[in-house]
C-alpha cells in the first residue's frame, strides 16, 4: 500500500541564524518520514502583501513575524504549529519557543563571570522580542545592583547616537544585544568609536549565527537558542497534529543551550597591550604578519611580550598569528573558489607548501578533501 505524500509548508524568516537552524532542523524531521515533503517557496512577505501559502499543503510550520503573514497562516485551514507567541499563539495556534528570559539571563551571567559591573542591552524599538529580552536583561542587571543601560535602534539604525552611547559608558563595560545582527552592529560602532573588543568593552549576542560569529573579528560571543532543536520538535509536534492528537493551545518553551563563548568577552584581554596585539594580529596576520613586527611597533622585548601573552592567551603569538592565518584559509576554502595558491597568499602563508603543511597538521585533510568534507 502506497503512502500518501503529505506537503508541509514552512514560513520561515531565513535572514537570520535562527531561522535557518529552525528549517534545518524541521528539514531533519522529514528525512525520518518518507511521506513528508516540505514546500518551497513559502517565505516571509515581501513588502505589504501577505505571503501566498500553497493551497495543497497539508500541514504549516510557521514563524511569521509580519502582521499580514500571521493573518494569512490564521486563514490556513489545516494543522498549523508556530515556532513564536507573538501574533499566532494568542489566537490559539500551539506554539513552541526558546524561553527568552533564560537567553537573557545566560547574557547577563556570562558578563558576570568575566568580571564585568557595567552593562547595557542594545535591542529594536517596537520589537516584541527584543522589548521582551531587554526587560529581563536589566531586571538582571537591577536585580544585582550593577550600572545598566538601554540603547534601541530604529530602522535604519541610528549608528551615530549609538556610537556616542557606547562612548558616554565607563570603561570596561559589556553589552548584550538582543540579536547576533545587532551585535555584530555593535562591534563595527566600537571600532569606529575606537573602544577596544575585548579589552574595554565585552559584547554578547544572542542566535549563535555562524554567518555574523565567526566570520569576522573580533569573533562574537552568543547565547545559543538551540534553534535546530525547536525546529525538530516543531515538526515532531506539527506531526501530532497532523495524526489527530490534539496538544495544549499555548506556549512551550524549551531552554537555551547554553553561551558558546569567542573573542569578544575573553576576559583576560582586559590588558591593554595584549588586547591591542590581539587587535594587530586578528587584522595583519593574513597580510604576512610575523613577531618581529610586533616586537618593532610595540615597546617590550621578545621574552616579555612571550611571556605576558602565553599568560593571557595560553599561546604564544607565533601560534596565535598562525591560528588567525588558518582559520582565514579555512572560510576561504569552505565559502569561494579560489585557488590554493590564491587561498595561500590571501591568508598571509609564504607559500602554498607551508599553507598545505599547516592545513594538514591542524585538520589531517588536504585543501580539496577539506572542501569536500565542509560541503564547500
Amino acid at each position: 500500500m502506497t503512502t500518501k505524500v503529505e506537503h508541509i509548508g514552512i514560513l520561515m524568516d531565513l535572514s537570520t541564524g535562527e531561522g535557518r537552524e529552525m528549517v534545518r532542523g524541521a528539514t531533519a524531521y522529514a528525512q525520518q518520514r518518507a511521506n513528508w515533503e516540505i514546500v518551497f517557496p513559502c517565505f516571509e512577505s515581501v513588502g505589504l502583501e501577505p505571503v501566498n501559502i500553497p493551497y495543497w499543503c497539508d500541514g504549516l510550520l510557521l514563524r511569521p513575524l509580519k502582521a499580514a503573514d500571521q493573518e494569512a497562516c490564521l486563514r490556513f485551514k489545516g494543522p498549523k504549529f508556530g515556532l513564536v507567541w507573538r501574533g499566532i499563539g494568542n489566537r490559539g495556534v500551539p506554539c513552541l519557543t526558546t524561553q527568552g528570559k533564560e537567553v537573557a539571563r545566560m547574557a547577563f551571567q556570562h558578563l558576570r563571570e568575566i568580571g564585568i559591573e557595567r552593562m547595557g542591552v542594545v535591542g529594536f524599538k517596537d520589537s516584541g522580542f527584543s522589548h521582551v529580552r531587554s526587560e529581563l536583561f536589566l531586571d538582571c542587571v537591577a536585580e544585582a545592583g550593577l550600572e545598566g543601560g538601554r540603547f534601541e535602534l530604529t530602522s535604519p539604525p541610528d549608528r551615530a547616537g549609538l556610537i556616542k552611547w557606547l562612548q558616554g559608558w565607563e570603561r570596561p563595560f559589556g553589552i548584550f544585544a538582543v540579536n547576533d545582527l545587532l551585535a555584530r552592529e555593535v562591534l563595527n560602532c566600537a571600532l569606529e568609536a575606537k573602544i577596544r573588543v575585548p579589552g574595554q568593552m565585552a559584547v554578547i549576542g544572542a542566535g549563535n549565527d555562524d554567518t555574523f560569529c565567526t566570520v569576522a573579528g573580533p569573533t562574537l560571543s552568543s547565547v545559543d537558542p538551540g534553534a535546530y532543536r525547536i525546529g525538530y520538535e516543531g515538526a515532531r509536534r506539527l506531526d501530532l497534529l497532523m495524526k489527530g492528537k490534539s496538544l495544549p493551545a499555548n506556549e512551550e518553551f524549551l531552554p537555551p543551550l547554553g553561551v558558546v563563548a569567542r573573542e569578544s568577552t575573553r576576559s583576560e584581554f582586559h590588558d591593554p597591550l595584549i588586547a591591542d596585539l590581539l587587535c594587530v594580529i586578528r587584522d595583519e596576520a593574513p597580510r604576512g604578519l610575523r613577531v618581529a613586527d610586533l616586537l618593532a611597533r610595540f615597546p617590550i622585548s621578545k621574552s616579555s611580550l612571550n611571556r605576558k601573552f602565553l599568560h593571557a592567551t595560553g599561546k604564544s603569538p607565533s601560534e596565535e598569528i598562525q591560528r588567525v592565518r588558518l582559520e582565514r584559509a579555512k572560510f576561504l576554502l569552505k565559502s569561494s573558489g579560489l585557488s590554493n595558491e590564491t587561498i595561500a597568499a590571501e591568508s598571509g602563508y609564504p607559500t602554498v607548501k607551508a599553507f598545505y603543511v599547516a592545513l594538514r597538521a591542524a585538520t589531517g585533510m588536504t585543501p580539496r578533501a577539506f572542501r569536500m568534507h565542509r560541503g564547500a
